[in-house]
């Protein structure tokens, strides 16, 4: 008798436990498998953008007339900012040149159309040279393959990975956190105090600054970027693509001339130019970049503000020339451009971190 109930409690547990995970899993729902949304999920940590905007993709209905697409200083931007326009933003961190093409045809893919409208945000460091790593587009593949397989929804629930990102969503809702998601693909930022902030660019700005560790200090430019771009606009010859340069602190703009990259981002402007006739530039020296304390989160991601008024200049609003955050870069202005933010970007002085940037 005794081992006859031992066995019933053992089943019933086998069969509870999995029950209460799943169901937990699902109420949270912290790899955006399901839509359901409540108050107790809408600070969303970010796990891993690529898996879940895609699982945003493949399992809601996907109905969008535009794309914005880029790294994760796109990412801020908010989708709903674009007037009149449905836009899905599929912007993740460390974005690189060769998802661009999987990333863009997946949405379109799930689409059932051609966009409308692609939105392209181009970094600076998106330019350099990278090896073509096999490895990075077979995770991408894999990725797009793991969504679509069969019962991958039903593996997320029973996992006990999920529970823990399920579990932190809810401890991030009780407590709060610096940076998350809602359940509407938006990304929000925590507003720091302006020492705070000090303290967040002395941090990075050190690092840019390291002689053995910065990221500008092997930068090669990518052969193959303009071609690059120019097979993204043949594959999506029916799109109206709306390119625009990202912006960056002034702190980490002098730096781009202290390592003697200027020539290097004058070609990154003029590839682009060539390629799409024209371009909505913010990278450079202006009223945004200069007050960067109150702009950005840190020397390379504006805040979530800003990503407003990019908006406002590339799609709401558009600037037809230079204004004092934005300028319009065609092919007939480029070289008169190219001299104007020549002496912008040598003049460049900020007294904050110009010892660190000299040294």
């Amino acid at each position: 008798m005794e081992k006859k109930q031992w066995l019933i409690t053992t089943a019933l547990i086998a069969l509870i436990l999995p029950a209460i995970i799943m169901g937990f899993n699902y109420y949270m729902d912290p790899l955006w498998c399901f839509n359901i949304s409540h108050k107790y999920n809408q600070v969303q940590a970010e796990i891993n953008e690529r898996k879940q905007k895609t699982n945003y993709i493949t399992f809601r209905d996907f109905n969008y007339r535009g794309l914005l697409i880029g790294s994760s200083r796109s990412a801020f931007i908010s989708q709903y900012s674009f007037k009149g326009l449905s836009v899905y933003n599929y912007s993740v961190n460390g974005f690189r040149m060769d998802e661009l093409f999987p990333f863009t045809e997946y949405a379109k893919k799930r689409n059932g159309r051609d966009f409308e409208y692609i939105f392209l945000g181009l970094d600076f460091e998106n330019a350099a040279r990278y090896a073509i790593d096999e490895a990075t587009l077979a995770v991408t593949k894999q990725n797009f393959d793991e969504t679509n397989s069969l019962l991958y929804r039903v593996k997320t629930l029973l996992s006990i990975d999920t529970a823990r990102y399920s579990w932190q969503n809810l401890k991030n809702y009780r407590k709060g956190f610096w940076r998350y998601y809602d359940r509407n693909n938006v990304e929000h930022i925590k507003k720091h105090t302006r020492e705070e902030q000090l303290g967040i660019f002395t941090m990075h700005m050190t690092e840019y600054a390291d002689k053995k560790k910065s990221r500008y200090l092997n930068f090669t430019y990518n052969e193959n970027y303009k071609a690059d771009l120019e097979k993204f606009k043949m594959e999506n010859p029916r799109s109206r693509i709306v390119v625009f340069l990202t912006p960056a602190s002034l702190p980490l703009l002098e730096m781009i001339v202290a390592y003697g990259l200027l020539d290097d981002y004058f070609r990154w402007i003029g590839d682009v130019v060539d390629v799409f006739g024209q371009v909505y530039l913010f990278m450079y020296p202006n009223r945004i970049s200069e007050d960067y304390l109150d702009n950005f989160f840190d020397p390379s991601h504006a805040n979530p503000e800003v990503g407003i008024m990019i908006v406002d200049a590339i799609y709401n609003k558009p600037i037809t020339g230079d204004t004092d955050f934005g300028m319009l870069i065609t092919r007939s202005n480029l070289k008169e451009k190219l001299q104007l933010l020549e002496r912008l970007m040598k003049n460049a002085r900020d007294p904050c971190f110009e010892p660190l940037i000299k040294k």
